[in-house]
């Protein structure tokens, strides 16, 4: 250890040299008390007086004398440390000279002070110590006294200045930056901070936002720091940026209307909704997460707002561009079906390429079905490209096109006249459908099921999940149409009434139902003619009701036969015409006095009720005249014809 009893023999120490600083007055907040105070008498021999001043010079004179020249009590110097010991710190002030300063002056962190050999520290000479011969210093009075004017020149000029955390409180964290000061909790990060432990023995750093000597306190924030740092480097890379430069950026946040990312320094930018994917309607979530990379174009920067919008879509290729090389028709693709609507289903190709399936390609058996029966969504297929039109960019699939159509060969497996088995699988108002083999069904007009009942409605005849027999009528490949028929695997009664009658022959029937315009008559089971109003009589009649009733029994003649429909035409006028021909031609070969009889006298002698038929009733159940017979008197005059 270096010998500190004569000092003034010494050279002086090189770094002394320096201007001194002299103590603060002890009234200053910063300064602390003065080194030797009136008050102070610890360095007074123990059997003098205060009141000797001679002794006291005479004493203070001696320790100065033993003081380096350059060393001046108040001096503010910087040392390194030699040595740590138990209650203090060792320093090397030069020409072999140590200093020493009290443990207790150091930060603690623990039990630990916070300083070890070899560091450079700041010190204030308070003056020597008369037992050790050393020098004593204090450390915490030149931190204390640099710490304040650090803390000024922060608070002023907006610099940072550098603490270590040496203990938490309630509201934040306790700093010693060479003098006490306090970091709120809310300035101690960009966010909120609330595991204060964390931060202990951890040397932060920020800027005075608050100097109060008077108050002898110091607020120190990190936060505004950071941000200040944080907006200097954002600027820095918002310059950096120019429209149309390729980017990789980190993405930040996922919000309905697109996806921020990270442009480093605290600089964010946007991909808007329309501009996440070439998809329609994209959805911003289904194509980029939070914390993942994306590569973007920088599409619009505006400097005064800092704003950047970006495009993921442009930093991809327009999958349209290349659809129809990638796609040719006929290829088969996989896809997953992304949705449904009443026509068809959507199948995601490609990001950005959806192919649409419509119902009728979806089976061979579609008629009639909906989409949901066939796909659901989120499955994966495998369909067939049809159509690629890149104008529109709509792209047309099919499933049934993947296998054989049963319909290629459908006229040798059904031929006309085939009977067949099958269960209805729908009814319309119209007829019934039934299933001839998967993917092939008939149909069962309303007017097929039965020859002698009239059914309205399929429903009266058959119901869903039924199985019924039937005789295939007609194929129709072009239009994938099987007309089928029940009432066919019987006998036509049409046929049977056609073997016996034609036309041109006389029938005979009973009215079953009147209208304004005709009535119908039944000529034999299941065999219905109809008289017009305009035959019903050789006279002009207004109305079929004013003739005939429902229960008459009628003659008439047969004009016309249509097989297709069943129809029978018949006439009353006809057979009239036909009657009175006949009686007239049978009148005319009679002689009245040997010669031939005139028209005239023809006439006078013939009574036309007697030969032509007329519309009459059951004799026991109308015993009466018909009323035509009746009204005969009021019909027309001959001169006026009907028609």
């Amino acid at each position: 250890m270096a010998d500190h009893g004569n000092m003034t023999n010494e050279p002086k120490p090189i770094h002394w040299t320096s201007n001194p600083e002299q103590a603060k007055p002890a009234n200053e907040p910063m300064g602390g008390p003065s080194m030797f105070d009136e008050t102070d008498d610890e360095y007074l021999d123990p059997g003098e007086s205060t009141g000797a001043p001679d002794a006291m010079d005479a004493m203070i004179d001696q320790y100065l004398d033993r003081m380096t020249p350059e060393v001046n009590m108040g001096q503010l110097l910087s040392v390194p440390v030699v040595a740590v010991k138990s209650d203090g710190v060792l320093v090397d002030v030069g020409d072999k000279s140590e200093g020493f300063v009290n443990i207790r002056e150091f930060p603690m962190v623990g039990d630990k002070p916070q300083v070890k050999p070899g560091d450079i520290i700041d010190v204030i000479v308070k003056g020597p110590d008369p037992e050790t011969g050393l020098i004593n210093l204090s450390h915490r009075e030149a931190r204390r006294r640099k710490a304040w004017i650090a803390a000024e020149e922060s608070f002023k000029n907006h610099t940072p200045i550098k603490g270590i955390v040496t203990r938490t409180v309630k509201g934040g964290l306790i700093m010693d930056i060479g003098t006490t000061a306090f970091l709120p909790a809310s300035q101690i990060d960009l966010q909120r901070v609330n595991d204060f432990e964390s931060w202990l023995g951890k040397e932060v750093e920020g800027f005075v936002i608050e100097f109060a000597p008077e108050k002898r306190r110091i607020i120190v924030s990190r936060r505004q720091m950071l941000e200040t740092q944080l907006e200097s480097q954002r600027r820095e890379t918002l310059q950096g940026l120019t429209q149309g430069q390729m980017i990789e950026a980190r993405v930040k946040r996922v919000v309905e209307f697109g996806a921020f990312v990270e442009l480093g320094a605290g600089l964010d930018g946007l991909i808007p909704r329309s501009e996440i994917s070439w998809q329609r309607n994209a959805r911003p979530e289904d194509y980029v997460k939070a914390g993942e990379a994306v590569s973007a174009k920088v599409i619009e920067i505006d400097q005064e707002t800092g704003k950047v919008t970006l495009s993921r879509r442009l930093a991809l290729e327009n999958p349209w561009d290349t659809a129809r090389e990638k796609y040719p028709l006929g290829t088969t693709v996989s896809g997953e079906v992304v949705s449904l609507t009443s026509y068809g289903a959507f199948v995601r190709l490609d990001e950005g390429l959806d192919g649409m399936i419509h119902i009728s390609d979806m089976a061979w058996d579609a008629a009639g079905k909906k989409p949901s029966d066939y796909v659901a969504a989120g499955q994966q297929l495998t369909a067939t490209i049809l159509n690629v039109d890149t104008e529109n960019r709509r792209i047309s699939l099919g499933m049934k096109q993947l296998t054989a159509d049963p319909w290629d060969e459908i006229e040798q497996r059904y031929p006309k006249g085939r009977q067949i088995k099958g269960a209805v699988t729908g009814l319309t108002k119209y007829g019934a459908f039934v299933e001839l083999e998967p993917g092939i069904e008939g149909m069962i007009h309303v007017t097929d099921f039965s020859w002698d009942k009239k059914v309205r409605q399929p429903r009266d005849a058959v119901k869903k999940g039924e199985e019924v027999e039937a005789i295939v009528l007609e194929i129709d490949r072009e239009r994938r149409r099987i007309s089928l028929g029940i009432k066919q695997l019987g006998e036509n009664p049409l046929d049977v009434f056609l073997a016996m009658h034609r036309v041109g022959d006389s029938v005979e029937g009973e009215v079953t139902g009147v209208t304004e315009f005709g009535a119908f008559v039944l000529l034999a089971p299941n065999i219905e003619g109809f008289i017009h109003v305009s035959q019903m009589d050789q006279e002009r009649v207004e109305s079929a009701k004013d003739v005939l009733k429902v229960g008459d029994k009628v003659e008439a003649k047969i004009t016309k036969i249509d097989r297709d429909s069943g129809k029978i035409s018949l006439s009353r006028k006809q057979l009239m015409k036909e009657q009175e021909k006949k009686t007239i031609s049978a009148y005319m070969g009679k002689k009245k006095g040997g010669s031939l009889l005139s028209l005239g006298e023809l006439l006078e002698d013939i009574q036309l009720e007697d030969v032509i038929p007329q519309a009459k009733a059951e004799p026991e159940q109308k015993p009466e005249p018909a009323p035509e017979l009746k009204d005969e008197p009021e019909q027309p005059k001959p001169e006026q014809p009907a028609e």
